[in-house]
């Protein structure tokens, strides 16, 4: 069982600004398969795409720029075509999660002497992996589990706050490993490079989907969210002001 996650980050109309963090889970027989098609779908276009970055597909950067062929309707195409491919994955063991704070609200509170999240980072990390790892934990009988893998897009922040807690409260490798310990459950935390793995290119669009949709205003591309939702089955949590003024002796 992998899980591949990427942040994002970005404001909404409001001038508030928001962390998120969005991570795709599967086992190794979707991955397998999936990995596969990712690369046909992506080859299957001229100009070839060399991987999907929402921020570069955008930004008409290296890659993806018009001198190398790039149109909006080829990038509209692009994109469209990972939304197929995503709706034909077997959803029993595929799953998108998301965990969105805003920042600019937890800072506003803490001024004010409310105790609200008091890492933002971790508490997105452990948002996601409650809602990917932990669902697979919970639904998946002892006898069929696959050893938990956990990766990160190189040089997200996230990633430290989760590999800490994981290195300090795992069993030590050489010692019997408690079966009532979560931080067992994992076997490896890495980060990689997302042009050469397929489910980082989708956590990135899960992660950018939901930064452009902070804002009303109509930009291409907004819909992407709405699209990704319908797709893929998803848990989601959002940490506005509201939520940490009613949780704040909680969190």
């Amino acid at each position: 069982m992998k899980t591949y996650f990427d942040g994002s980050w970005g404001n909404d109309d409001n001038g508030d600004n928001w962390i998120t963090l969005a991570g795709i889970a599967g086992t190794d027989e979707v991955w397998a398969s999936f990995d596969q098609e990712w690369k046909t779908m992506l080859a299957n276009r001229y100009p070839v795409a060399p991987y999907i970055h929402m921020i570069e597909l955008l930004g008409n950067d290296d890659p993806f720029e018009s001198e190398a062929g790039w149109d909006f309707d080829k990038k509209q195409c692009l994109i469209q075509d990972a939304i197929v491919l995503l709706s034909q994955v077997n959803k029993e063991e595929f799953r998108m999660a998301r965990c969105s704070i805003n920042e600019s609200a937890r800072h506003r509170l803490s001024l004010k002497g409310i105790a609200v999240v008091p890492d933002p980072l971790k508490e997105c990390a452990g948002g996601c992996l409650t809602l990917t790892a932990g669902v697979y934990s919970e639904n998946v009988p002892e006898t069929h589990k696959e050893p938990l893998y956990v990766f990160y897009d190189r040089g997200e922040r996230f990633l430290s706050k989760f590999k800490q807690g994981w290195l300090e409260k795992r069993t030590r490798p050489g010692k019997t490993k408690n079966p009532n310990n979560w931080w067992d459950q994992f076997a490896d935390v890495q980060d990689l490079e997302l042009p050469f793995h397929s489910p980082l290119q989708v956590a990135d669009m899960i992660a950018w989907s939901h930064t452009r949709k902070l804002s009303e205003k109509e930009r291409p591309f907004s819909y992407l969210k709405e699209w990704l939702l319908k797709v893929i089955p998803s848990s989601t949590i959002d940490i506005d002001e509201k939520f940490m003024r009613a949780n704040a002796h909680s969190l």
